[in-house]
């Protein structure tokens, strides 16, 4: 049984908690937007668990990075479609109509999305944006329904893709860290004041 988490009550699989690659999964809990997120900014699920509603494929060339307040969830994202380049933003929910719950569909903030990511599809059609375009709906939900084990090991398992920075400060003495920014940080000025 798969566990969705929303108001109106949860149906069933498990949970992680992550920070920072480190997994405290707890199973039976229900899935959540937290989770999504999750999947999406470590890409924990194979490649060819992203197609649109309509079946046709999604390759994710950069997944964005966080939007860390109002507003979509991944900036600037980079998704090649069969019929071109998808560039903006990406929103997720954990049904497509959270999206219209949520009130999106009326706020200027979400016109850049390029995708709309969600758990389950509940509606038939496009994301309606307040620009009155329509943007594909991405949901792992045929994922989700035929591998619940394997999606248990992703995600108690360590991300696939990590910020470089993030990784490189784990893998690095504090000092050595602290120098690098320095020089970084060197370089940056130096090129600045010989703009002016």
């Amino acid at each position: 049984m798969i566990a969705v988490h929303e108001d109106r009550g949860p149906r069933q699989i498990g949970s992680p908690s992550c920070e920072f690659g480190v997994s405290t999964f707890r199973p039976g809990s229900p899935l959540t937007e937290r989770d999504l997120s999750q999947l999406w900014e470590g890409q924990r699920f194979p490649p060819q668990a992203l197609t649109t509603t309509s079946g046709r494929p999604l390759q994710v060339l950069y997944r964005g990075r966080r939007g860390g307040g109002p507003g979509p969830d991944f900036r600037d994202a980079v998704i090649q479609a069969p019929w071109g380049t998808l560039k903006g933003d990406v929103e997720l929910h954990v049904r497509t109509s959270d999206f219209r719950r949520h009130g999106h569909q009326h706020d200027p903030a979400y016109n850049r999305l390029a995708l709309h990511l969600v758990f389950w599809p509940d509606e038939p059609q496009d994301t309606l944006l307040a620009s009155g375009r329509r943007v594909p709906v991405a949901a792992l939900a045929p994922w989700l329904e035929r591998r619940q084990e394997e999606i248990r090991r992703w995600l108690e398992g360590p991300a696939l893709w990590q910020e470089p920075c993030r990784s490189a400060a784990g893998r690095m003495a504090d000092e050595v860290v602290a120098a690098v920014l320095d020089r970084l940080g060197d370089i940056r000025f130096r090129r600045r004041t010989a703009e002016l």
